[in-house]
């Protein structure tokens, strides 16, 4: 199954989608390869990096594209 979009969500009460981001790669990266291709499109720093990915080979990846957030959150509603 191809999965193409990813809808984000607030975590607090009322929890809601606030918006959605295409879903442009999904794999294993080798770490090296991480820091080449993606190094300032990272959500942490390189130092954070370094230190999460510590001896390790590789790591997954979630790559987005074309992030929209909402203009008026969707609210969820939990039974």
């Amino acid at each position: 199954m191809k999965i193409s979009r990813l809808f984000f969500i607030f975590s607090k009460f009322p929890q809601s989608y606030t918006g959605w981001a295409d879903i442009k790669f999904v794999g294993k990266v080798k770490t090296t390869d991480i820091t080449r291709e993606y190094g300032k499109k990272l959500m942490i720093t390189n130092k954070e990096f370094k230190e999460y990915s510590k001896g390790r080979s590789e790591m997954s990846i979630i790559e987005f594209d074309n992030f929209e957030k909402f203009k008026t959150p969707i609210n969820l509603k939990i039974s």
